[in-house]
């Protein structure tokens, strides 16, 4: 059973500022509820092209709700919502009369927008939050932090941004600063494009997705690529089908490219026990399908490239072994330049754990599980 979305357009004000140095500071959604099942949308006005980006952080910080945490987890798409300049249209008719018969038809030109996901999180269960357990409280926060630099390409001038809440309950709440740090990427993007678009849809066999969901799709490459990327963000939820594990179901996924199977990548997380948010309520310390509660979503990169022949168009397509639980999925190739540094300078980020608390969280895991 699919629910139909409540959509609102939000056209708020926003906010763009250089910082001391070459790094420049965008916000677009500030402090905004999400307290139902909504897409919510804002522009957001950053540089003009011309100046190019090292790193640009994109950081996502949740809280709660004016009405309180929400007690379940809900998944939180963050989307560009990319204008491309190329116009479409669609068309009524209209009888003006039947005797004769007059048909007049009305067409309603529109310019085409293309949906980009930037990043993806699942949402804590925040009853402590609401109850005031555990030194919790409506005034928590927590912050994401996603590497975008790949699509700064389509990050300049006037840009909306979506923040769709997949949640059927209030609350929580949203705001999204982008950190734009002046420099040469470390790779140069000629081309991006969707090969799906972000959407979800109940899995039955191999044969219903390969046919109507993600059937093979030819990519023409241009003739200075070097390198090719495709990321894939799957997360698993949903009581759908006959095994009703929802998240909880442990599989794989295959990518083919030209007829071959390329690559195999499992979707399990086996790390929701070692989680930034904790403790709390709910089944949170169980291991899931890239779904654990109060954590960025993973994507993950194929490199398309390695033994291939660019000169050509590629033919690509997904396949599952018995999957019972597919959500959502994301596909997009980066085609790049010849990279500007051997390796990756982007700024590690790292998180230091209390190791007595991550081993208690780990043996429980086990316990538990």
């Amino acid at each position: 059973m699919r629910i139909r979305s409540i959509v609102f357009f939000f056209f708020l004000a926003t906010q763009l500022w250089s910082a001391p140095g070459d790094t420049t500071h965008v916000r677009v959604h500030d402090d905004v509820d999400m307290t139902w099942y909504v897409r919510y949308r804002e522009k957001a006005l950053f540089p003009t092209q011309g100046t190019d980006f090292h790193r640009v952080n994109m950081v996502f910080t949740l809280g709660c709700a004016s009405s309180g945490c929400s007690d379940w987890d809900y998944t939180v798409l963050i989307k560009v919502l990319h204008r491309t300049g190329e116009m479409d249209s669609t068309y009524t008719l209209d009888t003006l009369s039947t005797s004769p018969l007059v048909i007049d038809t009305n067409w309603t030109p529109f310019e085409v927008i293309e949906p980009y996901e930037l990043g993806r999180m699942i949402t804590p269960y925040g009853g402590y939050m609401a109850n005031g357990g555990y030194g919790y409280d409506n005034n928590w926060e927590h912050r994401y932090v996603y590497d975008v630099t790949d699509y700064q390409s389509i990050l300049r001038d006037s840009v909306e941004i979506e923040v769709h809440y997949q949640g059927w309950s209030s609350g929580f709440s949203a705001t999204l600063d982008f950190e734009m740090i002046e420099g040469t990427p470390a790779r140069n993007l000629i081309k991006m494009q969707n090969v799906y678009r972000p959407r979800g849809f109940s899995f039955r066999n191999t044969a219903d997705v390969e046919l109507n969901h993600l059937p093979a799709v030819d990519i023409p490459l241009e003739s200075t690529t070097q390198f090719a990327a495709l990321h894939v963000l799957p997360t698993g939820h949903g009581f759908d089908n006959s095994l009703n594990c929802a998240e909880f179901c442990k599989k794989d996924y295959y990518v083919k490219l030209d007829g071959q199977t390329r690559f195999t990548q499992s979707m399990w997380r086996d790390d929701c026990g070692l989680n930034p948010i904790y403790p709390q309520g709910g089944t949170w310390l169980y291991d899931r399908a890239n779904w654990c509660p109060g954590t960025k979503a993973w994507t993950y990169e194929h490199d398309l490239s390695r033994g291939s022949a660019l000169a050509r168009p590629h033919r690509s397509i997904w396949t599952w072994n018995p999957i019972r639980c597919l959500r959502e999925i994301l596909r997009r190739p980066a085609t790049t330049g010849a990279p500007s540094c051997s390796n990756s300078t982007a700024m590690p980020i790292k998180t230091m754990w209390n190791s007595w608390r991550s081993f208690r969280r780990v043996s429980m895991k086990n316990i538990r599980a």
